[in-house]
């Protein structure tokens, strides 16, 4: 695609998964989850689910940090280029 941009729209949903996980593993434990959790967890859903739906209608091209940066490490050659994108951009 050479978009690196659609990154930024999971980004909002990140915030999302510690929570669920919070709340797996209590059940699994058999610990009660308290309300204050679930407000929590209610609460980062709508802003995660907001942020991502606002920059998903928004984009519509590669925004130019990320074009600027695909040009500068695809001087190292295609290896270098992704192995960058996959550290800076994905994994950061």
């Amino acid at each position: 695609m050479k978009d690196n941009s659609w990154i930024d729209t999971f980004w909002g949903l990140t915030f999302i998964e510690p929570v669920v996980a919070l709340i797996i593993m209590k059940a699994a434990r058999g610990e009660p989850i308290p309300a204050r959790t679930w407000l929590i967890l209610s609460i980062v859903c709508c802003w995660g689910l907001r942020l991502a739906l606002y920059i998903g209608i928004r984009h519509k091209v590669e925004d130019f940090r990320y074009q600027d940066m695909r040009k500068r490490w695809m001087e190292g050659g295609y290896c270098a280029y992704v192995t960058k994108a996959f550290f800076y951009i994905f994994m950061a």
